[in-house]
């Protein structure tokens, strides 16, 4: 998946670690009293890092700022659940939808994981892969969607073959896109599925 944002002159600023979401990135390594580097620059911040971050007594991050192009106001305030097997693709989307203005909920390695943070979030988008360990994406899909209604999701793989495609759309999904994923197609899709949503379960 490529990145034409990550070439850009972007500022930093220093934020409060209650105020840190998944998707931000660290402008600067992260050292404890030590000196010893904690997380370093660059990394994608998760969930579980808060988590470990404020049990270590850390009290602020100095992040990339992005403000998100006029273009993705649609998405301001929207959420996501990302669940993919690779590290490196849960990290990227969620580093690409929190600079299109979209909160990534959490991130999970398997249909199960994502299913539980589906239900905990119901977020307005889901990004699922389709082979997973454990029960497999399109699965996960079809029992869902009874569940949350308003959800839309992407399934995204790198199997192409048209019987994938076909699959996926009658699991449920709403669109389909095979990796790697590209920028230039992945903000489209994003603005289509969700730009005019209202949140889960409210009136439009």
């Amino acid at each position: 998946m490529n990145d034409p944002i990550e070439n850009k002159v972007v500022r930093s600023v220093k934020v409060s670690l209650d105020k840190a979401v998944p998707g931000m990135t660290l402008a600067e390594d992260l050292r404890n009293a030590s000196g010893s580097v904690m997380l370093p620059a660059d990394t994608v911040i998760k969930r579980e890092h808060i988590k470990n971050l404020a049990e270590s007594g850390v009290e602020h991050l100095r992040i990339v700022s992005y403000s998100p192009p006029k273009e993705f106001h649609p998405l301001r305030g929207k959420t996501a659940v990302v669940i993919d097997d690779s590290p490196f693709i849960r990290h990227m989307f969620a580093k690409l939808l929190y600079r299109m203005g979209v909160f990534v909920a959490e991130e999970a390695e398997t249909a199960e994981l994502g299913m539980a943070a589906a239900r905990k979030y119901k977020p307005h988008l889901m990004i699922m892969d389709i082979f997973l360990p454990g029960m497999d994406g399109l699965t996960a899909i079809a029992k869902l969607k009874p569940l949350l209604p308003d959800t839309r999701f992407l399934v995204v793989s790198t199997h192409n073959k048209k019987e994938y495609i076909i699959n996926a759309i009658k699991s449920g999904a709403h669109d389909f896109m095979a990796k790697p994923i590209h920028w230039e197609d992945l903000k489209p899709r994003v603005l289509r599925l969700i730009g005019e949503q209202p949140a889960p379960g409210e009136n439009p």
